[in-house]
């Protein structure tokens, strides 16, 4: 697999850092299977098994103050869930390249596109979110009752009082420039 793991996030606070490594660990050990969809396979379920033991080890999304809050849907909660959403990615492109009548390298180009198209329609907020600015925080990572960016809640993100308005957009942010990673690997990869 092309996508860095990161062995820290200098955002994640320590007491999720030690579950957070113990992620990444698994995901490095599992990429040494020797079948691709086998990897990306046993790293979607140990993603999805230690999001679980972080709701666990949470148990009630009660947080001491706004901005452990903040913190916890701005950085913990994308960093965990991104894999998830990143290895649901890849394997429905594994799947789609075996089917694609296209040469690898045109799959993968148009497959890269697609992070592309996904960073122009959501720029601000990107923008927003690697600038490390605070002043929208309470109404991107607090929970509340209306929310406006819902479109895409997924399997795993469908629990009561575990989301805000945008730490979906969040993850799929980081699962797609995981997933744009990869896709600029396996091009070069059928390159040379």
């Amino acid at each position: 697999m092309a996508a860095r793991l990161r062995r820290t996030c200098r955002f994640m606070p320590e007491e999720y850092q030690l579950l957070y490594s113990n992620l990444l660990s698994e995901l490095i050990i599992h990429q040494q299977l020797p079948v691709e969809i086998d990897r990306v396979t046993a790293c979607f379920w140990t993603s999805r098994q230690h999001w679980k033991k972080l709701m666990r080890q949470i148990g009630e999304p009660v947080f001491d103050n706004t901005e452990k809050e903040i913190i916890f849907f701005k950085y913990v909660k994308p960093r965990f869930t991104s894999h998830i959403e990143y290895y649901t990615l890849l394997s429905d492109a594994l799947m789609a390249a075996v089917d694609a009548r296209k040469e690898p390298v045109t799959f993968w180009e148009g497959e890269a596109r697609r992070f592309n198209l996904f960073c122009e329609k959501y720029a601000e907020f990107i923008a927003y979110y690697n600038s490390q600015s605070q002043h929208l925080d309470h109404l991107y990572f607090q929970r509340r009752k209306e929310t406006n960016c819902q479109e895409q809640l997924l399997l795993y993100d469908t629990e009561p009082g575990w989301s805000a308005s945008h730490d979906n957009l969040a993850r799929r942010y980081l699962a797609r420039k995981m997933y744009w990673e990869t896709c600029h690997y396996k091009i070069r990869e059928n390159t040379s």
